[in-house]
């Protein structure tokens, strides 16, 4: 992956073709499109392929922290790299009050709702509840979902602070 003139370059042909691919998907507005545009893999000559997600922006998420609204965000991420979850990403990202955004780590850790139940000493339906207005905050619909936009937007490297 290298930048010129301003704009990401993948070295190899055919992943060079598959950016382009999904930069050109997340910048349609057509409805039939989804929010998630894709992942591909870069190579990488002495390590792990590097992941690069792109998404649609969501100007009001966006606005949220301050940022001006691009049509397309990118996440690339490195899998070697241990990660944490940042709460505080999360919550400003979101809205999510704290209790929202404990479920939303504590789901990604793979905890279940039942056992997140037990942990935090409240009864499932209360978990639920929690889990119902965090979907909705974040615009995805199911537990998987909501997993999987934690662990990407809410991941940081160990070292960071």
């Amino acid at each position: 992956m290298t930048r010129e003139n301003r704009q990401l370059r993948a070295v190899d042909k055919h992943e060079q073709a598959q950016l382009l691919s999904i930069l050109e998907k997340a910048g349609t507005t057509l409805p039939d499109i989804k929010k998630e545009a894709g992942t591909i893999a870069i190579t990488r000559p002495d390590s792990a392929p590097l992941l690069l997600h792109a998404s649609i922006a969501n100007p009001t998420q966006i606005n949220r922290v301050g940022l001006e609204s691009p049509d397309v965000v990118l996440w690339i991420v490195d899998p070697t790299e241990q990660r944490r979850i940042d709460a505080t990403a999360l919550q400003e990202l979101f809205g999510l009050t704290k209790a929202e955004v404990k479920l939303c780590v504590d789901l990604a850790y793979g905890h279940s709702v039942a056992e997140i139940a037990e942990l935090v000493h409240v009864s499932v339906h209360t978990v639920r509840s929690h889990l119902k207005h965090v979907l909705e905050k974040t615009g995805v619909s199911r537990q998987s979902e909501l997993v999987a936009l934690t662990l990407r937007v809410g991941s940081v490297p160990r070292s960071a602070s």
